[in-house]
């Protein structure tokens, strides 16, 4: 009476045996084959091309050893259709221990076996998606975090183009060439001639231009040379977050808010935003000093957007760093158009954004940093035209054990 499909064989194992002496009714509706077709026949029967012959060859080693089978097999209808197979043999011994018969227990598992392949290939199918997903969002945080520091790399160029367009050097050469005129009589030329007279005052004006234009060029030459060590590291940490954790360092971090505020530097002056510094004391802290820069740089830009929408009268933004509470925070705050009080759930989602050429990527990938520094980012506002602030909270390390990302 068992649910359970069920064959008793003789222990002949070698051809043509084994032979069935027993079958149940469960064994005769899975397989289609009466009780009277199969008495007295091998349950090779149930064979076919897709019988897994090391499943029979495994079978018929542990049998022999008087041990109990179990595995999966392929087997065969009357009809010739296939089945997936669970099976489970035992010997049947007599009070002395040889053995005289097997039991076989046969389950047809074709339905388990169809839905654990579905289940496999939606497994499959949702990591591609997850992987490409995820690819997706390491390439929009990249161009978005690059994107910010591209803004300051292109008025860098711009600046250091303009000083070479107007750079006194042709003048110099003129200089040259008006000596070269007088070299045979230099003498009476800077005693006499008007030009001579005025040209050693000319020179030394020249000098102090020159050595401006070189001052200049230096300190945006500098100021691009930090930009695209940045654009580096964004790439750099992007690539570690792929893989391995990326590499802390025990950071000041005023130093590190100066570094975002000489990145946004043109930009901010271009814009006639005036920049408030409020610095208290602050510990040192062991963190990854490009996650945060990245966070830094995305939060004083955003500012920056805030101020230009709303166009006050006198555009500022204040950056203030203290230390309480086992944290270090530091906030950037704006006199823009501020946040209204709906979006405060929704400001740091992937995607949100309320410009309109905006891609809403800079604060959520800002958010996801600051957890993996095992901080968090804070925003407060009054509501629309009230200004913002955003507050970035980075635990004070007690060591300078790496911080682990959560």
């Amino acid at each position: 009476q068992s649910e359970e499909s069920i064959i008793i064989t003789d222990a002949q194992l070698d051809l043509p045996g084994p032979s069935i002496v027993f079958v149940n009714r469960a064994f005769t509706e899975m397989t289609g084959y009466s009780a009277a077709e199969t008495l007295g026949v091998s349950p090779r029967i149930l064979q076919g091309p897709k019988t897994d012959r090391s499943v029979m060859r495994r079978l018929r080693e542990t049998i022999a050893c008087g041990e109990v089978f179990e595995g999966e097999a392929t087997n065969y209808r009357k009809d010739g259709t296939h089945f997936q197979m669970e099976w489970q043999i035992a010997p049947i011994r007599t009070a002395a221990g040889t053995i005289t018969h097997y039991v076989a227990i046969q389950r047809d598992i074709t339905t388990r076996k169809a839905a654990e392949a579905e289940r496999a290939e939606l497994n499959r199918r949702l990591v591609d998606a997850s992987r490409q997903a995820g690819m997706a969002e390491v390439a929009t945080n990249v161009l978005h975090n690059v994107g910010n520091v591209l803004n300051s790399v292109n008025i860098s160029c711009y600046v250091i183009s303009d000083k070479l367009r107007k750079s006194r050097i042709p003048t110099v050469m003129k200089t040259a060439d008006l000596l070269k005129e007088h070299a045979a009589d230099l003498a009476q030329f800077f005693t006499t001639n008007p030009a001579g007279l005025k040209l050693p005052e000319f020179l030394g004006k020249l000098a102090a231009r020159l050595a401006e234009e070189q001052t200049a060029i230096s300190i945006e030459l500098e100021s691009l040379s930090g930009n695209i060590d940045h654009i580096k590291q964004i790439v750099s940490m992007q690539q570690n977050h792929a893989g391995a954790f990326g590499a802390g360092e025990v950071v000041i971090v005023t130093d590190v808010v100066e570094e975002s505020l000489r990145i946004k530097a043109s930009v901010l002056t271009r814009h006639g935003i005036r920049v408030v510094r409020e610095y208290g004391e602050v510990s040192a802290i062991f963190v990854e000093r490009h996650k945060i820069l990245q966070i830094l740089v995305n939060l004083i830009s955003n500012a920056k957007s805030s101020c230009e929408a709303f166009n006050p009268a006198e555009k500022q933004i204040t950056v203030r760093v203290t230390e309480a509470d086992g944290f270090i925070r530091i906030s950037v705050i704006d006199n823009g158009e501020g946040i209204p009080t709906e979006n405060f759930t929704r400001i740091f989602a992937h995607g949100f954004t309320t410009r309109k050429n905006g891609h809403g990527f800079g604060l959520h990938g800002s958010v996801l940093a600051a957890q993996e520094a095992r901080g968090n980012l804070k925003v407060y506002s009054q509501g629309a035209g009230k200004g913002a602030m955003f507050i970035l909270e980075l635990p004070i390390a007690t060591s300078h054990a790496p911080l682990k990302s959560c």
